[in-house]
């Protein structure tokens, strides 16, 4: 078992400090420290692969995977063809069918965007970057483990009276394929167990609590409608809004003059309920108290700042924000970890695709390779 670092040295110490920060030597995989088995049940199986493929699932099954797309690399290539490589280590076309069938669910690979196609691409080079960082601090001692998960494997299929060949067959992919794909996820899925203890998502939880603490904000809210059957309606209120906002950025530097501007323009400009109060709402939080684009506004609005413009179905906004408060759970208190683990893995795979991204892709199926996804050559065809 994995003998990683501790989860907390993702960052160093603050709370918006990258990823990058994190230190690139590791001590080696070691039978210690082993985490307790419920770490993960079933139930968190989303949480032993990256972020992305959940992302891709839902593209998936929102429907972007209907239409035909602009280029089928399945018609022209097969299993054992090449993407990309990194390093001269090829990822193969088989990798990109089986992570179709067998994660996203995809009946017919010719039904899958070509959009789709290439973001899945993007994923495993990505993955192959990260497992590249997994290899090289887990040395022979990860390889044993991968070799006897692939066994398993192996051993299993035959009980069901199915061969390797016969597996792959079901899913257009080749044994090559299959054995990069569980070897990932065999290494990930320990990799997870060993750094994500409660003590490691504790550290973790604390260095950035304010990203999962509920908030609060205390507003004021100047408003003005746009009449859809006014043609000129929208860009005569997006004028008078901007007017407004040049007014306020002239007292900004100082908060009670800028609330006390904000007040007198909301009662003579706003067409808002509260606009007699000097737009005065008060205590917001839940998306329902205001439109969803002005929520996101405030959310993103310092204390004591205005919003920048937001508009609505309803027409244009701004929002004076005079506090914010964060109702911060204590670690021991969360009912629901998932987000917070779902976070922390995030991360992590961020932090091992880092140590390798000095080392970019070579695209050999240029079809599939994403736009501005960076690539050493302008190779193409077939692996030397």
């Amino acid at each position: 078992m994995f003998n990683f670092a501790s989860l907390g040295c993702i960052s160093t110490g603050e709370k918006n400090a990258s990823v990058r920060s994190i230190p690139t030597q590791h001590p080696a995989f070691r039978n210690v420290n082993r985490p307790a088995e419920n770490q993960f049940s079933p139930k968190d199986h989303a949480l032993h692969m990256p972020i992305q493929i959940s992302v891709l699932i839902g593209i998936l099954l929102g429907g972007l995977s209907l239409g035909a797309p602009r280029a089928i690399a399945q018609q022209t290539y097969g299993p054992s063809d090449p993407i990309a490589s990194i390093k001269g280590d090829p990822i193969l076309l088989g990798e990109l069918n089986y992570l179709l069938i067998s994660k996203l669910g995809a009946k017919d690979l010719s039904s899958v965007n070509i959009d789709v196609q290439r973001a899945s691409s993007a994923l495993l080079v990505r993955q192959h970057q990260a497992m590249k960082t997994l290899r090289e601090q887990g040395g022979e001692n990860l390889q044993l483990l991968l070799d006897q998960d692939w066994n398993a494997f192996v051993e299993g299929l035959k009980r069901t009276g199915k061969s390797v060949d016969e597996f792959c067959k079901e899913r257009k992919t080749n044994e090559k394929s299959v054995r990069a794909s569980r070897d990932w996820d065999s290494a990930w899925r320990r990799y997870l167990k060993s750094r994500m203890t409660d003590a490691n998502l504790k550290r973790y939880y604390q260095l950035h609590a304010d990203k999962f603490a509920s908030a609060r904000w205390n507003v004021s809210h100047l408003f003005l409608p746009v009449d859809k059957e006014n043609r000129d309606s929208a860009d005569l209120a997006e004028y008078r809004m901007l007017d407004i906002l040049d007014q306020l950025r002239s007292v900004s530097s100082d908060p009670q003059r800028l609330a006390a501007r904000f007040a007198e323009l909301a009662k003579k400009e706003s067409d808002g309920a509260t606009a007699k109060d000097g737009g005065k709402i008060g205590w917001v939080s839940a998306p329902g108290d205001l439109p969803e684009s002005v929520m996101d506004a405030i959310r993103k609005t310092d204390e004591n700042s205005v919003s920048a413009i937001t508009r609505s179905p309803l027409g244009y906004h701004l929002v004076l924000v005079h506090e914010k408060m964060l109702n911060q759970i204590p670690f021991e208190q969360l009912t629901d970890l998932s987000p917070l683990r779902r976070e922390a893995a995030n991360v992590l795979f961020e932090a091992l695709v880092t140590q390798q991204n000095g080392v970019p892709a070579t695209w050999y199926i240029k079809s599939l390779q994403p736009p501005g996804q960076p690539s050493d050559t302008e190779a193409s065809g077939q692996l030397p």
